[in-house]
């Protein structure tokens, strides 16, 4: 029972992290392509 549960944990960790670098290079990119348009314009 232990084990399965900090299998579980250890994936959910590996998930975020995964997640995380997924949102920084998107983030990246918007940054990249909106550097001219400030944030105000895009609502």
């Amino acid at each position: 029972m232990r084990i399965e549960n900090y299998t579980c944990i250890t994936n959910y960790r590996s998930m975020t992290m995964k997640l995380r670098k997924i949102l920084k290079s998107m983030w990246a990119n918007y940054c990249n392509t909106f550097k001219d348009v400030p944030p105000g314009a895009m609502f």
